[in-house]
């Protein structure tokens, strides 16, 4: 009986694993498709998604969860499912608790990857809860993260995103205490942000990110990187409340 526990349990982060891996390459070709204005391109790749692995992984987490009785693969399959909706959801736009939602998903499946390893907290003023955003705004920020910056040799990787109004002024904060940054490449990155014109690169990274949300925002949308006093780094996200562009 153990053995098959075990199995079932690696069969299940496999399928974790692929879901996060697909839906990051998704989310890099949406970025792409938008960045060039195709958005027929875009609509067609939201409407054509290929679910079949989700459903499958899905399904699997879902039969194994009754089978065990266990809340916590009932959790999983309940975040599991947030994702698959949010990445076929045809809309561009979104609000600010959606896409903070899906972004606790995003990161309650990675410490379901690593369990024991990663912490997380995201807090949102209640006055920001239906601001309108791009989709999938600030998941490449917490996706960056996990690829660059968190230690799975650690337990005590943490990190937390806090939304709040300041004046009229959103101000969009996530936090880590990673591996940081050094001191040239923040510079260079510092360098890439201040570019008033907007460019398609080759990855999302923090550069698209930033030439997306300025494009929404406005001339009053910044985008500031800085390092924590201890560890890790935090990426600040700042613009007037009502000042934004259709996409």
């Amino acid at each position: 009986m153990k053995k098959t526990t075990q199995f079932e349990l690696r069969e299940l982060s496999k399928g974790i694993n692929t879901m996060l891996d697909n839906s990051e390459q998704y989310i890099a070709d949406i970025y792409k498709l938008e960045i060039k204005q195709q958005d027929a391109h875009m609509r067609a790749l939201q409407s054509q998604i290929s679910p079949h692995f989700l459903y499958n992984t899905l399904e699997y987490i879902r039969m194994y969860a009754l089978s065990e009785g266990s809340e916590e693969l009932a959790d999983v399959v309940y975040a599991f499912s947030t994702l698959l909706r949010n990445n076929t959801d045809q809309a561009k736009t979104t609000t600010l608790a959606k896409e903070l939602n899906f972004c606790e998903k995003y990161v309650y499946l990675y410490q379901m990857r690593y369990p024991d390893r990663v912490a997380y907290h995201f807090e949102i003023d209640d006055v920001l809860k239906d601001l309108t955003l791009p989709k999938f705004a600030i998941q490449p920020l917490i996706e960056n993260y996990f690829v660059h910056g968190i230690d799975f040799s650690r337990n005590d990787n943490a990190i937390s995103v806090k939304a709040q109004l300041i004046d009229e002024q959103v101000e969009i904060m996530i936090r880590d205490n990673g591996k940081g940054i050094s001191t040239q490449k923040l510079a260079l990155i510092r360098t890439k942000l201040s570019n008033t014109q907007i460019e398609l690169h080759d990855s999302i990274g923090l550069q698209n990110v930033n030439e997306r949300l300025r494009a929404f925002f406005g001339p009053t949308f910044l985008m500031n990187i800085n390092p924590n006093e201890g560890k890790g780094v935090s990426i600040t996200l700042s613009f007037k409340k009502e000042q934004k562009n259709e996409l």
